[in-house]
């Protein structure tokens, strides 16, 4: 018998979303600008992606690891070329 993906999707996108808002909240605190909806939606987008792959059937602390360090790099790029590309970089000191 074949085991439902549910669980699998369900905990990829939830772990995407927190890291999502957790990654937005903490770059508009540190001075970055709040992207548009573009540079939200295509980051969540990506981190789905990434974290429904690496979800796995069983808690894998390797595998939660590099789905955060993926996500983390997708986020810092995407909500910076999200925010306005080079005017936003030079201002945040990027």
């Amino acid at each position: 018998m074949r085991r439902s993906r549910a669980p699998r999707v369900l905990r990829g996108a939830l772990a995407a979303s927190v890291a999502t808002f957790t990654a937005l909240l903490s770059h508009v605190v540190a001075g970055g600008s709040v992207p548009g909806a573009v540079g939200i939606a295509v980051p969540l987008i990506l981190s789905i992606a990434v974290c429904v792959l690496l979800a796995g059937r069983t808690l894998s602390v390797w595998r939660l690891s590099i789905a955060v360090a993926v996500s983390q790099f997708l986020f810092h790029t995407l909500f910076v070329l999200g925010a306005g590309g080079a005017a936003s970089t030079a201002r945040a000191g990027h």
